[in-house]
């Protein structure tokens, strides 16, 4: 078991760092930014992962011929693929 001055001590410690999280909390509730962050430029939406992302779900479409699939074959339930179209302004909204 630990002894009466370790108990204190680790008292001690939790105790600091529940006030300086708490400080933490307090500053960030207040909505105050550094000049630091109101300079920084928000991050870019595109970039080397996204495009990776997007070449290969396109480059994936194409070779599977997935639309033509889609198209021609009649096993495939395409209620589903008939409203879609209709649905397709209410994205814009």
């Amino acid at each position: 078991m630990l002894a009466d001055s370790d108990f204190v001590n680790l008292r001690n410690r939790f105790k600091k760092d529940a006030e300086l999280l708490m400080q933490g909390f307090s500053a960030g509730d207040r909505n105050e930014k550094s000049q630091e962050e109101k300079d920084a430029k928000p991050l870019s939406r595109i970039n080397r992962h996204s495009v990776f992302w997007i070449v290969a779900s396109v480059g994936l479409t194409y070779y599977f011929d997935f639309l033509r699939v889609l198209m021609e074959n009649a096993d495939i339930k395409s209620w589903w693929f008939n409203v879609d179209p209709y649905l397709w302004p209410l994205l814009r909204i």
